[in-house]
């Protein structure tokens, strides 16, 4: 067995981890396994320490590559499993899934990739009782993960780099680069699996690796320690502000969700404004990472799930009738009036029903996640638009109306589909009666 007395080797870097994160002895850990070199390093020392830990793996098939190439990863994946006796957790998405929803959602299939990933770890964790999730991030992940956001214009929290440890998420080869690692597995004699999407320049971080770290290593030398220096910094500086933002600005829980002075509001930078709003945004189920670097730089701001304006003598904070996600609003509007969409040839009215729940009404794009009617009545909107033929890139012009309660109609006739209520009256969730009428022509 090769000498483990290096400080700076794998074995140490990993206890070193464990301890300063105070990892507790007996802990369950589950942790994500592809079969690359990475991901292997990690199940082995992570295996090293079982008389630490109690390790499963995870390993989740996401139907992007030719079935052949996966179905090669699976069985090493297995095989490797049953030599360590590791437990292993596989699950898998429909071949085409997540390109179809990339394409509909106008999203990149790296970060659906890395979210459904991230579902199925938290969900397995859930289910078979770990307490934290080892993923396999590595000093070089981290470099590129600088560069894009440095490129994408991100704040001292973005540039604050991957953190080692976020809630049951952990990373213990953060400190460690792909060539110690790969050369730690060479060692022992122990292979692993190349992914050939990771050779695709079509995927911005591999273009950040292939294409643009080759320039900037032969320009700069030592911009490893030069990144690793600047997120030390910006962690310090996004901790320091973030703590200024809580402070100047304390927003108390309301209703439907949060609320604040208005004077007090508007008085704080707006750096600040923007940085009290991340824990709140989490709070209601918006991702950060969602939200593109403008969507915060005004007073109120609506869309991608929430909804920012001032009511009176104060900001409100709450969950927007238009969930996350790409798609924009063509009408936001309120019971008892009429309006015209131009572009879809149509004239609705919205008359009064029966008092409800469900407040203003929009008429915006659809989401995978979006159902007509309730309960066993239910019906997925994108069921309609597969029986209707609709195109993928002719799906996102389909008006919905809806409300905080749910879809109330679909209005596909003016593509080529029919026009669907939730209510058999057409009386939405909501108490409101939608009639569509062809557009007046000039």
């Amino acid at each position: 067995m090769p000498s483990t007395r290096s400080a700076r080797s794998p074995e140490r870097r990993l206890l070193a981890f464990l301890r300063r994160h105070r990892i507790p002895r007996g802990a369950h850990v589950l942790a994500a396994f592809s079969g690359g070199p990475d991901s292997r390093a990690l199940l082995e020392l992570l295996a090293l320490g079982r008389g630490r830990l109690v390790v499963r793996a995870a390993y989740l098939d996401h139907g992007i590559r030719a079935e052949t190439e996966r179905d090669a990863e699976l069985e090493f994946v297995r095989r490797t499993c049953a030599r360590l006796g590791v437990a292993l957790e596989v699950g898998s998405l429909p071949p085409g899934e997540l390109a179809a929803a990339a394409r509909s959602e106008g999203r990149s299939l790296e970060e659906l990739a890395r979210e459904r990933r991230y579902r199925f770890l938290e969900d397995t964790a859930d289910r078979r009782g770990c307490l934290f999730i080892a993923v396999a991030h590595t000093a070089d992940d981290q470099v590129e993960t600088l560069i894009m956001r440095f490129f994408q214009g991100a704040g001292p929290g973005g540039l604050a780099g991957i953190p080692s440890r976020r809630g049951r998420i952990i990373r213990p080869l953060l400190d460690c680069s792909r060539e110690e690692l790969e050369s730690w597995l060479a060692e022992r004699g122990l292979d692993y699996r190349l992914d050939s999407s990771n050779a695709d320049p079509a995927h911005l971080r591999n273009a950040v690796r292939l294409e643009v770290l080759p320039v900037i290593r032969r320009l700069f030398p030592g911009y490893r320690r030069s990144l690793a220096s600047l997120a030390s910094v910006m962690r310090e500086l996004d901790t320091l502000l973030a703590g200024e933002a809580a402070r100047r600005l304390p927003w108390q829980r309301s209703r439907e969700g949060f609320a604040i002075e208005s004077e007090r509001y508007l008085a704080a930078p707006p750096l600040l404004r923007r940085l009290s709003l991340y824990p709140l945004l989490a709070k209601l189920g918006v991702a950060r990472a969602r939200l593109p670097a403008g969507f915060l730089r005004s007073a109120a701001l609506a869309g991608r799930g929430v909804r920012l304006a001032r009511r009176g003598v104060e900001f409100q904070l709450r969950k927007d009738v238009v969930g996350p996600g790409k798609k924009g609003y063509l009408v936001a509007g309120e019971p008892n009036c009429r309006y015209s969409l131009a572009t879809a040839g149509l004239v609705l009215d919205f008359a009064n029903g029966p008092p409800g729940k469900g407040g203003a009404l929009v008429v915006r794009s659809a989401t995978t996640a979006d159902r007509l009617g309730s309960g066993r009545k239910s019906t997925a909107v994108s069921s309609l638009y597969s029986a209707w033929r609709l195109s993928l890139t002719d799906r996102w012009r389909v008006p919905i109306v809806a409300d905080r309660t749910g879809v109330l109609a679909v209005l596909g006739k003016a593509l080529g589909g029919k026009d669907r209520s939730g209510e058999p009256a057409g009386t939405g969730a909501g108490g409101v009666a939608v009639t569509v009428a062809p557009g007046e022509e000039e």
